[in-house]
């Protein structure tokens, strides 16, 4: 965009500002897309070129449409439509009529079913097969009017085209409106049915996938809503086990096919999301209490499922009513209002450092207890009669959705108590996931008694603190050292027989050539956190003469790991971009890489109680405590010396929870 303004080059800013605006897009960001297109849209007023304004007029109608800007999307709907027929471009002429007619039903004017139908009309005319996309938007308007009649017909016919065509996209979505129209007609056999087969239809387009994991990533959001209303007819039809199975067949699909192709199974492109029977049999090997949240926000709901160790399933649920309209009727809002009030510090952008790690947290006294108890009450108090009264028995909380924000850790009970005080406690993604690092430990165990990998010992440990700090891209200063972090290090290493990598020596090559034999992992240093596509968060690392020294979330996921366990000692590593398929970030790529149990942080955790938490967890595991109980009785050694939640609660432990060493 600079070097076309430079050079007074109008097509080739034209062409810029409209990739700018659509890159925008994909990332959501649609007043900077507004924006970059109202630009585009200037420049092609000047040079007077009607094919550039037809582009820009569609692209800014769009945008308006997803802001909810009806009268503007109108407008520029319009316009766009006066100047195809201008161009006698049909194809164009299509293009804004469904722009124009949906923006027309948003707004709540009935005429746009006359657009759509003229839609329809027109699509006859085109030597493209896109009819049946037409009367998918016409049946949505009609539903949205109240005339259910008339969008299930008009929906059944869109379904016939759509197979004819071999459109398995539009079928899928065909399918779903329909389980939604029979739902609202209270037909709730018929909305299952029609449901499942969306749901299918779309796990097809997911399998034929050989490409990269963020697009099967992509096509299963496209399709969450799908799974999230089936459980609620299953749930009304007095079907709790199917809905369960429903509702973990709903999440960590992608993820779970990438640790499968990595376990080399059989069939890995195609695994099943594991039944009500393997989800049993997985609570009894475990011997651990499993409680998986499906969040139902549309209809201000929550469900808790408890899988107890001895199989017994219960579903509890929480209405949302009453406590979402306080934080603009989002359980997001919630989260995010919650966590600010801890203390914790705002989102931190794409290739932005978190805060660096310093001090303990100071907030006023009691000031963070008001959302710890609220959470407890939300997502504890309808479940804690199905709890283990033991501390030391395993409880895997499966969130969803903003819950990945949650510290489960230091929710707070009306007896005082922190959840930490009663119960040990991991998180995953999935049960299948949950699943699969099980299985992935076994491997790994396996490969150890072959003589495939060495012995393991806690000698055999990486551990990195305060490297070298490399400069963020763009910036001249590089980042702000991290003493605390190289004490924590050379404390770890000491625990652990090893020696810490820091200053110049933790270079990222050095560190990468040494990951593929560590047993263990330990990296204290900065964390990068990038929220929008997931995989640019990274760790910081010296730089060389060869790299940046950022090891991102992308290169790890491609390496073969044998480590037992991995802890990012760092700020935000437990975020990223949060998906219908988890949290796309470090923990995903570190697990995906081959190690079954990472441990993360959900904020910018303080240097000095961090210093202390992870030493006395490495002491817990020298003692022969398994991976949760050591870092339970960590959180409640440090919590005495530093007692708000900001100081200690910020780490989870995700995967695995037994012994460290075999």
């Amino acid at each position: 965009l600079e070097r076309s303004r430079a050079a007074r080059d109008r097509q080739q800013m034209f062409d810029a500002l409209q990739n700018l605006g659509d890159l925008q897009v994909q990332q959501n960001d649609f007043e900077k897309a507004v924006d970059s297109y109202g630009r585009s849209l200037g420049v092609a007023r000047r040079l007077e070129d009607k094919k550039w304004r037809l582009r820009a007029l569609q692209r800014l109608g769009n945008a308006h449409h997803f802001l909810e800007n009806d009268a503007k999307a109108m407008d520029y709907a319009q316009e766009a439509l006066d100047l195809a027929r201008d161009l006698g471009s049909r194809w164009n002429e299509w293009k804004a009529r469904q722009l124009l007619g949906r923006a027309m039903a948003q707004a709540g004017d009935r005429k746009a079913i006359d657009h759509l139908r003229e839609l329809v009309a027109l699509s006859a005319e085109l030597n493209v097969s896109v009819e049946h996309l037409a009367l998918i938007e016409l049946a949505g308007v009609h539903l949205l009017f109240g005339d259910h009649k008339s969008g299930v017909e008009v929906l059944q016919q869109s379904l016939v085209r759509s197979r004819q065509n071999g459109d398995a996209e539009s079928e899928a979505t065909a399918l779903e409106m329909l389980g939604n129209a029979f739902m609202v007609a209270g037909n709730l056999q018929a909305a299952e049915k029609a449901l499942r087969d969306a749901i299918d239809v779309a796990d097809t387009i997911r399998a034929g996938l050989k490409s990269h994991d963020v697009f099967k990533v992509s096509i299963f959001e496209g399709r969450v809503d799908a799974y999230r209303q089936l459980q609620k007819v299953l749930l009304a039809l007095n079907k709790p086990e199917q809905a369960l199975e429903v509702a973990e067949r709903g999440r960590a699909r992608a993820f779970a096919e990438l640790l499968s192709r990595r376990l080399v199974l059989e069939s890995a492109e195609q695994i099943s999301a594991p039944d009500v029977e393997r989800i049993r049999a997985l609570a009894a090997e475990r011997n651990a209490t499993l409680v998986e949240y499906s969040v139902l926000e549309d209809d201000a709901l929550l469900l808790a499922w408890v899988i107890e160790p001895d199989g017994r399933i219960t579903v509890r649920t929480r209405d949302l009513g009453e406590l979402l309209p306080q934080y603009q009727d989002s359980l997001e809002g919630m989260v995010n209002e919650g966590r600010r009030r801890l203390g914790v510090r705002g989102i931190e952008a794409l290739s932005t450092a978190s805060p660096p790690r310093s001090g303990s947290s100071q907030t006023t006294p009691g000031q963070e207890r008001e959302p710890l108890r609220r959470f407890h009450q939300l997502l504890i108090d309808p479940i804690a009669d199905l709890l283990p009264s033991d501390p030391e028995a395993e409880v895997v909380f499966v969130p969803q959705g903003p819950l990945f924000l949650v510290p489960f850790a230091a929710l707070q009970g009306d007896d005082g108590k922190y959840l930490v005080e009663k119960h040990s406690i991991l998180t995953a993604p999935s049960i299948q996931v949950l699943e699969l690092t099980g299985q992935g430990l076994q491997r790994l165990e396996g490969r150890l008694q072959a003589k495939e990998v060495p012995h393991r010992s806690l000698s055999q440990g990486l551990v990195v603190g305060n490297p070298t700090m490399p400069s963020l891209p763009g910036s001249q200063d590089p980042l702000p050292p991290l003493p605390e972090a190289e004490v924590e290090a050379d404390r770890v290493a000491g625990l652990l027989g090893a020696e810490a990598m820091t200053g110049d020596k933790a270079t990222k090559a050095e560190v990468v050539r040494h990951m593929g034999s560590a047993n263990f992992i330990h990296l204290a240093t900065h964390g990068i956190l990038d929220d929008k596509r997931g995989f640019g968060s990274a760790m910081a690392l010296a730089p060389s003469a060869v790299d940046a020294g950022f090891l991102s979330a992308e290169e790890i996921s491609g390496m073969q790991l044998n480590a037992r366990l991995v802890v990012l000692s760092a700020c935000n590593t437990g975020r990223g971009r949060i998906t219908g398929d988890g949290v796309i970030g470090l923990s995903r790529s570190f697990i995906s890489a081959g190690a079954p149990s990472v441990m993360v942080s959900l904020w910018a955790v303080p240097d000095a109680p961090t210093a202390q938490l992870m030493t006395e967890f490495y002491k817990n595991l020298a003692a022969k405590h398994g991976m949760a109980e050591a870092l339970r009785l960590a959180m409640l050694s440090t919590m005495k010396d530093h007692p708000d939640p900001l100081n200690w609660a910020a780490f989870t432990l995700i995967g695995e929870a037994g012994p460290a060493v075999p």
